[in-house]
């Protein structure tokens, strides 16, 4: 099985299991407690959003678009690959001054360590972003392997690297680890979440 129907079928179940629900819920209300609301309002680019849009859904946002290669029919998302849509597109396509961005289980799981790296560095250069979250895993009985298949027969990349080999000018990285057993992953899984937030000027 890949990325087709059966699977989103599947995974739009996942995210209603209790145990998954209440992890993502806390995990999206920390999030949005770090955006500075008095400044700004919290408009957010969803980077492979899927069919489910888990944070339009569930998350709390003034302006939203979402951005995939396979997304729903909503007027808030557009069918592309977000890794190589052109960033003028993204901007008149969202139509609202871009502060905020998140990628649940998308960027973390499809590219490796360097290129997720690379496309955070640029999204925080390309646009004003203050604030983004993203969530990705690792399976504890496969800790050392950076690539595993998984249910569907899906190859992804676990989140596994050493914050210490990237660090950069543009953001710093909260990370943190929840165990979040469920039907589809099973129970050895622990999602990894990180909250990354513009570095300011004052701070090397």
């Amino acid at each position: 099985m890949s990325y087709n129907q059966e699977f989103f079928d599947e995974y739009k179940n996942y995210l209603q299991e209790a145990t998954v629900r209440h992890a993502h819920n806390y995990m999206l209300r920390t999030f949005e407690s770090a955006f500075p609301q008095w400044k700004y309002p919290l408009n957010v680019i969803d980077f492979g959003c899927g069919q489910c849009c888990e944070y339009r859904q569930h998350g709390i946002h003034s302006g939203y678009l979402g951005l995939d290669l396979n997304p729903p029919s909503h007027h808030d998302c557009y069918a592309c690959d977000y890794k190589r849509v052109p960033d003028k597109v993204i901007t008149e396509k969202a139509g609202f001054p871009i502060h905020a961005f998140v990628s649940l289980f998308s960027t973390e799981c499809c590219m490796d360590k360097w290129d997720k790296f690379s496309f955070y560095r640029r999204i925080f250069n390309v646009f004003p972003i203050q604030v983004a979250l993203v969530s990705g895993f690792y399976y504890e009985n496969k800790i050392k392997e950076e690539q595993v298949k998984e249910t569907g027969g899906i190859y992804s990349y676990q989140s596994i690297e050493d914050p210490r080999d990237f660090i950069c000018s543009e953001f710093i990285e909260l990370r943190t680890h929840l165990r979040v057993p469920s039907k589809m992953f099973g129970d050895d899984v622990v999602e990894v979440w990180k909250l990354l937030i513009r570095k300011p000027d004052y701070v090397n």
